[in-house]
């Protein structure tokens, strides 16, 4: 029984070298992956910042102003929050293909 002592322990001592290798890879892609969410999470939050600001926009020409803003100037506004939501959503399909 003695001789078996010191291979049941180099055995143990494998399996659980195997195993803390094992998690601690799994421990790295969870990071990353959270990395990427938080980063995901971030453009997000930056889209309904768009949306919000555009849809302002809209309200202070149409409602406020009853129609009586500055037709070029309301359309570049509208033109620039999209053309920058345009790049947001760019992001955020990038970031959801690494995701994946």
């Amino acid at each position: 029984m003695k001789k078996y002592i010191p291979l049941l322990l180099t055995a143990w001592g494998i399996i659980s070298t195997l195993a803390a290798l094992y998690f601690l890879n799994a421990y790295h892609i969870q990071k990353n992956t959270n990395i990427l969410f938080s980063e995901s999470i971030a453009l997000h939050k930056k889209a309904i910042a768009n949306e919000a600001q555009s849809y302002n926009a809209i309200n202070d020409c149409f409602v406020i102003n009853r129609g009586l803003c500055d037709a070029d100037e309301f359309k570049n506004t509208l033109q620039s929050l999209g053309d920058e939501a345009d790049e947001i959503y760019n992001e955020i399909s990038l970031l959801e293909r690494e995701i994946k």
